[in-house]
Parts: C-alpha cells; sequence; structure tokens
C-alpha cells in the first residue's frame, strides 16, 4: 500500500460517521490513566473481528494513533481498537513509566478495557509493559506487534525460543543501535515475522504509513481467531 493509498483509506474512515471515538481515564494499579476506544457502532459485537491495543513510543502518545488514523482504520475493518497514553505522557499524569508491576499494570488494562485476548503494538519504550506480558502470560495476547521495544534484553534467547506467541517484528532500515539489539532477541521467537523498512528509523510506522499499516492487516488477518 502506497502513502496515497493509505491517505485514502484513512480518510474514508474517518468521515464514516458510524465510527465512535470515546475517551476518559481509568484506575489501574492505583493510577489515573487516559485512555482512547474507537469502534464502528454498525457492526454487531458478534460480527466483529476482535480487539486492539496500541501503545506508543517515548516521543508520542495515543493522540498519535487517533491522528494517524490507524484507530479509524482498524475500527472500520470491525476492530474495538484501544490506545492509552502511558504514565508521564499525553494526558495521563505522575511519573514517566510508573506503573508498578508491568504484568499486573497489563492484565488490569485488559481486564478494564474490555478488550479480552488483544492484538498488542508495542513500539519502543512501551516494551516495559509488553515483553514481560508476552514473556509470562503468552496466553492472554492473540499477537504482538514489537518496533524495537525496550526491555527485550530482560528474558534469555532460550525464553524467546519457548514462546508461542504470534509476532510481526518491524523496524526501521536506519534504526538505532538499541532497536537492532531488540530486534535481533525478538527474531528467537519461533512464530515471528520480520520486515526491515528500508529508509525509514526508529519508528517505520511514521516514516513508511502505508507500507506498515498494510503488513499489519496483512498479520491480522493470518492469525487464528
Amino acid at each position: 500500500m502506497d502513502l496515497q493509498s493509505w491517505d485514502s483509506i484513512k480518510q474514508t474512515s474517518k468521515n464514516n460517521e458510524d465510527i465512535t471515538v470515546s475517551n476518559g481515564k481509568v484506575i489501574i494499579n492505583n493510577r489515573s490513566i487516559f485512555h482512547r476506544v474507537v469502534v464502528n457502532e454498525n457492526i454487531p459485537q458478534c460480527d466483529r473481528q476482535g480487539n486492539i491495543l496500541l501503545l506508543h513510543a517515548g516521543c508520542y502518545s495515543s493522540q498519535t494513533w487517533l491522528d494517524h488514523g490507524t484507530m479509524h482504520v482498524m475500527a472500520n475493518r470491525g476492530f474495538r481498537t484501544a490506545a492509552i497514553d502511558m504514565p508521564g505522557y499525553g494526558e495521563t499524569g505522575g511519573v514517566k513509566m510508573d506503573t508498578g508491576d508491568p504484568i499486573d499494570f497489563m492484565k488490569s488494562l485488559i481486564q478494564v478495557l474490555g478488550i479480552p485476548y488483544p492484538i498488542i503494538v508495542s513500539p519502543s519504550r512501551s516494551g516495559d509493559l509488553t515483553i514481560p506480558l508476552i514473556i509470562e502470560c503468552p496466553e492472554l495476547v492473540r499477537g504482538y506487534v514489537p518496533v524495537s521495544p525496550h526491555s527485550t534484553d530482560k528474558y534469555s534467547a532460550e525464553r524467546y525460543r519457548g514462546n508461542q506467541t504470534n509476532a510481526l517484528i518491524t523496524y526501521g532500515e536506519n534504526d538505532t543501535e538499541a532497536g537492532r539489539v531488540a530486534v535481533a532477541n525478538l527474531k528467537n521467537l519461533p512464530n515471528h515475522t520480520a520486515e526491515e523498512f528500508l529508509g525509514a528509523g526508529h519508528h517505520p510506522y511514521m516514516d513508511n504509513p502505508g507500507q506498515w499499516h498494510q503488513l499489519l492487516l496483512n498479520f491480522i488477518n493470518s492469525l487464528p481467531q
């Protein structure tokens, strides 16, 4: 999908009057967390495709996914699509990444937002939350889309090799050294697909949104229900 095609799909989805955007705050691990949820109200619950949770890098927030069109496009395809501002970012106050135990935080977040068995998109800093979850509780996640996440070095190659999580690993040709280490660690996951984006940096979903979102859609379509 080229940029022009992505822009067209994004605009069509944003113009769909059946798509609603709600936001608010929920209490997770005694922290008040800002969230957004986008759904297509014209798609019955029984016909929806599942749940997507979008986390963000340290230089962004949930607003990024809203402005970028990702939330609308996924909602238009039948997914309940949620995004949060992690502690210390966007509309969530407090100390940056002060979540308490990351696994407890993620379990509570999934439950409170009503997005069981989600596909999780996790760039950069958000790996501090998602890597422990997929390693320790892989049964809670339908699919994992890491984008050079932090914290991959907290687990051994053996732990990754023994993990059956379905993963789409995306990274930029010009990513940071830390990002490349993360990719190398994640490639130990047996059920992964990896894609390098030529000319892209640490955030390929920003540098090449058309291609990145096409890969995301292809990956989602390949996942078991």
